[in-house]
């Protein structure tokens, strides 16, 4: 697209007046959260799917986290975090929002809590290690519900993922493991998947269930 066509769109994109705070102090820190246009368009998917239960993988400030509540008023989270320091930011965050009854903050690392989860839950969004979709994925798979949706953040890593930019060695295991979890959800026949060049790559997939 063009640069004209781009800030055409982007200046048609509508987030929560009461998060640019947050949103900018979060970019202040280089404390990475889904741009304007990947908030966009799962605010569309919340309101079209209506979910009761999100499960996210990376939590960061809390920003997405309390984006998604208040997208959808029904919504309850359940987020991880494995680094202590961004858990305490974000349980400041969220009780700063007064979003504690809706936002539950597990701390540790999520490949050891996904599997004492309760519950199904009707939305996966993964936006934590990114070397680490797949095997979230696959622990994950068992808490989905049938047709949830489960959305990738930073799927196509600076271009690294597609061969757009050659990969230094330091990522090159990320941009494998990525291109892993790509395959995972385009080839097999339980994900009906999309993937859109927006942000830094965004995978959107529905999951068919389990199979009889």
């Amino acid at each position: 697209m063009t640069t004209e066509t781009n800030k055409f769109i982007k200046d048609r994109i509508k987030i929560f007046d009461e998060l640019i705070d947050l949103r900018n102090l979060s970019r202040e820190k280089n404390v990475p959260i889904i741009s304007d246009e990947v908030a966009s368009i799962i605010r569309t998917i919340l309101k079209a799917k209506k979910p009761k239960r999100l499960l996210e993988i990376g939590t960061a400030t809390g920003y997405s986290s309390i984006f998604f509540t208040m997208s959808y008023e029904d919504l309850k989270v359940t987020t991880i975090e494995k680094h202590f320091d961004r858990a305490l930011e974000a349980r400041r965050n969220i009780s700063d929002f007064k979003m504690e009854e809706r936002i539950e903050i597990l701390e540790g690392d999520a490949l050891d809590l996904i599997p004492k989860l309760d519950g199904k839950y009707d939305i996966l969004f993964l936006d934590g290690a990114k070397s680490k979709y797949k095997e979230f994925l696959q622990e994950a798979l068992p808490f989905l519900n049938n047709n949830a949706i489960i959305i990738a953040d930073n799927v196509l890593f600076r271009g690294m993922v597609a061969g757009e930019v050659e990969t230094p060695k330091k990522h090159r295991t990320i941009v494998t493991k990525l291109r892993e979890f790509l395959d995972e959800i385009t080839n097999k026949e339980i994900y009906t998947s999309s993937i859109l060049p927006i942000g830094d790559g965004l995978s959107i997939s529905v999951y068919k269930g389990e199979q009889e």
